[in-house]
């Protein structure tokens, strides 16, 4: 029986990318026995996987990273501020100019407390 052979371009980043099962893996890593997911690191946003097919057609699998976290901005009020009125509107924009921001992960504190279920997530906007 043939197995698929897949070729992987790109050290560094781990990465989990799920691919047809019974795979051999060249480069990095060798593997030959039957995986719904393979971990392999990458360098740099892009690696390209070969994966030749038991009926002998080739499929190509790309994979985008995006290595750099989002970054808050325009935080109201700023760190550090003292407010004196007893209801002072809470802002900040979340931006990531890569993959974007997963509002699902984004939580909201103040004083540390947890009053994500408190705020107003949409886009890249908090309030």
């Amino acid at each position: 029986m043939r197995k698929n052979t897949v070729f992987v371009l790109g050290l560094f980043l781990a990465l989990a990318l799920v691919l047809p099962a019974y795979a051999v893996y060249g480069e990095s890593p060798v593997v030959s026995d039957p995986l719904d997911q393979v971990n392999f690191a990458i360098s740099g946003r892009r690696t390209v996987v070969w994966v030749d097919k038991r009926a002998g057609n080739w499929d190509i699998y790309q994979a985008r990273i995006d290595i750099n976290p989002p970054a808050i901005d325009d935080l109201q009020p700023i760190p550090g501020a003292t407010v004196n009125n007893s209801w002072a509107p809470v802002s900040a924009e979340v931006v990531d100019k890569g993959v974007g921001v997963d509002q699902a992960s984004v939580h909201v504190y103040l004083d540390g407390a947890d009053i994500t279920a408190g705020a107003n997530i949409n886009g890249g906007l908090v309030q």
